[in-house]
Order: structure tokens, then sequence, then C-alpha cells
């Protein structure tokens, strides 16, 4: 799938530049280390194009498809380059991802 090898080059990348893009999940071991008490963490499905049928779910796909069509997946061109990618091995996995996007017979979320 174009999008996760998209993702993993995205995090290599940023790993070459010293950049931790997945910091996030280590939020609650640093609440609970810095002495919080009773820390709740809540992963939740995000969809990334409007495949569900749920209207609140469908809606907040729509626009996270848009969010990474027109944003995410084109300001990673930094970190794809600092993967080694080419310039146009670059722009082929974001014209592959988009595409794995916008169909929504891919059914994509992120768990945030």
């Amino acid at each position: 799938m174009a999008l996760q090898r998209w993702a993993d080059a995205v995090i290599a990348g940023a790993a070459s530049m010293g950049r931790d893009i997945e910091v996030s999940h280590r939020y609650r071991d640093w609440l609970v280390e810095a002495g919080f008490v009773d820390v709740e963490e809540r992963k939740l499905m995000w969809p990334c194009n409007p495949w569900p049928t749920h209207p609140r779910l469908r809606r907040a796909g729509l626009y996270q498809q848009t969010n990474m069509c027109e944003g995410v997946l084109l300001t990673a061109w930094k970190m794809l380059r600092a993967a080694g990618l080419s310039p146009v091995e670059a722009q082929t996995l974001i014209d592959a991802a988009k595409a794995e996007v916008l169909d929504q017979r891919n059914h994509i979320y992120h768990i945030t």
C-alpha cells in the first residue's frame, strides 16, 4: 500500500534529520513519569476518507481526506528526500498515496 510506504519513508526521513514525529505515543508515559496520576489515554479511530456510514465519521473522513490530499502528503517532501527518495520517486509515491486516500474502497484510518 503506497500510503504505508509514504508513512514509513516520512518517519525514516524525519528520524534521519533528528526528528521523532511519533513522539505523541510517549506522552502518557511522560505524564506518569512527571508524577501525574490516573492518566487516561484514549485512542480514537480517525477515518482518512469518507468511507464510514455514520454521518459524523463520514464528515470527519471527508475533512481528513482534504487535509491529507491538499497538505499532509505534499508537506512531507523534505522528509521523503531525507529518506533517500529521488524527486521523481518522492512525487510518484505522493501521487500513489493520494490516489489511495481518494479511493473510498480503501477504508483508511489512523489511530490517534
